[in-house]
């Protein structure tokens, strides 16, 4: 995260390139992975793990490190991702991290872990307490991830990555001295006469010669540009601003293929340089700005340009910028969440929200969006037949019915099912589709309701018989119906309609207390109920019974 985002506080890790990586120290029994025996026992098995790389860094974090602790509260689920939910410009060679839930014993706990988007469908298991999952990114991608211990999940979150890479170093130093140049926060990369500036990238794998690369320098200073500034290849790209046999000012600094020459440069701007055709693997690349004339003398802003407190300082990095082709650019399918439960019930008359966005960050215009619910059925041959609902929008969400959704479900007899959507670009020039579709499952919001499948409809004698001051009336229903359920008195008239509306097959139960639709208590007496079902396509009665109770006072 730049440095800026203070929402991000809880990583605390050094970034790739970083003098602090690999310049510790190593404390026996510490971070060198012996187990020795201290004063004080140690909260988990491996809590003394050995450094990553070839000395410990400096700090409490190690780069690299498949541990990561966060500080603070636990909470009964998974929790404190990082990236944070619905960040923003994270960098694509990254990974992330969990909090595992409050335990008191750890013993065999094991985290699931879930990522997709772009380039990634991965699932993997983790023993705690190992919370990081490395992985690379695509620039630019939209990516959902969930972690669940013990069956508990700790919700979907959601990152997008940053288009832009910056360097891992960049330096500008007089190449005719050749010796060790010690680490100074430069910020700016004066380049004049035998001072070149050297600017170090790694290319994450997630990228390939597909995509198209700008090189972008933003301009502080022009003192003088009589010839040009040349841009280079450096082939050199294995150095570092560490006190060590790869320091820039004793590697070898020959300058290889002229890329392109600035010849006219204007202070505070940005110069941008097409890189598509230099870049074509992922790895590490190397380039230097050199003057073309002894007399030429540019200033462009460095890596460690502003500060703080600056409001849009990261806008004077030198960077890459990545953009995918049009085939690479997706659908990404983000509320309601994969795998999660609907609540429905037989009245349903509000709305569910489904929402995407595209896969990269990207000015594609979309002309419309299509989003589709299936609910796939069994048929009599091998295959599966699915009902569909579909609706047309502009924008990136649309509202579906809950009603929709039952009409569904009385289709198919159904009382509960899972159902699946996907989301269509509709382009110009094509289609932009999802790259992985999600589910969800709908549940009957009634606690006088049963998930079985009766074979029969069926009204059942009331219990207790004679009752007071309430008794249950239950029955079933083999498919979807309208049903009534009514009571009358002795002389045929009705008291109250206990129940009437659409209801689903299965198991129902509804209870009286003997009162009349008014609220006033009936005398003691014999009384009836009558159950009728009809079928809500066509209306006619599938069902008819009644039965009699004896109420007493």
């Amino acid at each position: 995260y730049r440095p800026d985002d203070r929402t991000q506080d809880y990583d605390f890790r050094p970034r790739k390139g970083s003098t602090l990586i690999d310049a510790g120290v190593v404390i026996p029994g510490i971070n060198d992975g012996q187990d020795l025996q201290f004063n004080w026992p140690q909260s988990y098995p491996g809590q003394n793990r050995r450094f990553v790389g070839d000395a410990p860094d400096i700090g409490a974090y190690e780069y690299g490190d498949s541990v990561y602790w966060i500080p603070g509260y636990r909470y009964p689920h998974p929790s404190f991702p990082i990236p944070r939910n619905n960040a923003v410009d994270v960098i694509p060679d990254y990974s992330v991290v969990w909090n595992y839930p409050y335990k008191r014993d750890y013993s065999s706990t094991m985290a699931s872990v879930t990522i997709n988007g772009p380039g990634v469908n991965r699932s993997q298991m983790f023993t705690y307490p190992n919370n990081v999952m490395f992985q690379e990114f695509q620039p630019g991608g939209l990516y959902t991830w969930s972690v669940s211990v013990d069956g508990i999940s700790g919700g979907t979150w959601s990152f997008r990555v940053d288009n832009d890479i910056f360097p891992m170093n960049d330096r500008s130093i007089d190449t005719t001295l050749h010796e060790v140049i010690p680490l100074n926060n430069q910020k700016t990369l004066e380049v004049f006469e035998n001072n070149i500036a050297f600017l170090l990238f790694d290319i994450p794998s997630s990228v390939d010669n597909s995509w198209d690369i700008d090189f972008n320098l933003f301009v502080k200073e022009v003192e003088n540009l009589t010839g040009g500034i040349v841009v280079y290849k450096h082939d050199y790209p294995d150095w570092g601003e560490k006190n060590d046999e790869k320091n820039i000012g004793i590697i070898d600094h020959t300058l290889a293929t002229p890329l392109d020459t600035l010849l006219s440069l204007e202070e505070e701007s940005v110069v941008s340089l097409d890189m598509s055709s230099i870049i074509n693997e992922p790895g590490k690349y190397s380039f230097a700005l050199a003057p073309l004339d002894s007399n030429d003398h540019v200033t462009f802003h460095s890596y460690e340009a502003g500060g703080i407190r600056s409001q849009a300082y990261f806008e004077l990095w030198p960077s890459l910028s990545f953009t995918p082709s049009l085939d690479s650019v997706n659908v990404v399918l983000s509320v309601p969440p994969d795998d999660s439960t609907i609540i429905l019930n037989s009245t349903s008359g509000d709305s569910i929200l489904f929402e995407w966005d595209m896969s990269h960050d990207v000015d594609v215009e979309v002309l419309s969006y299509l989003l589709k619910i299936g609910l796939p059925l069994p048929s009599s041959t091998r295959d599966m037949d699915t009902l569909f609902t579909e609706v047309e929008v502009s924008g990136n969400s649309a509202r579906i019915s809950k009603q929709d959704l039952l009409d569904m479900l009385v289709e198919a007899n159904l009382s509960e099912a899972v159902f699946e959507w996907d989301v269509t670009g509709i382009l110009a020039t094509g289609e932009m589709v999802t790259i992985e579709s999600h589910s969800f499952r709908t549940a009957m919001d009634d606690s006088n309701y049963e998930l079985i499948f009766p074979d029969e409809y069926r009204l059942y004698p009331n219990y207790p018989n004679p009752f007071n001051p309430g008794t249950t009336i239950s029955y079933d229903l083999k498919a979807w119906s309208r049903a009534t359920l009514e009571v009358f008195d002795i002389m045929g008239r009705s008291i109250l309609i206990l129940e009437m509306g659409l209801k689903a097959p299965g198991r129902h139960k509804v209870q009286w207390y003997g009162k009349d639709n008014k609220g006033i208590k009936m005398a003691s007496g014999l009384y009836f109920y009558r159950l009728t079902a009809y079928n809500p396509s066509t209306g006619n009665i599938a069902y008819d019974q009644t039965k009699k109770m004896m109420f007493v006072k």
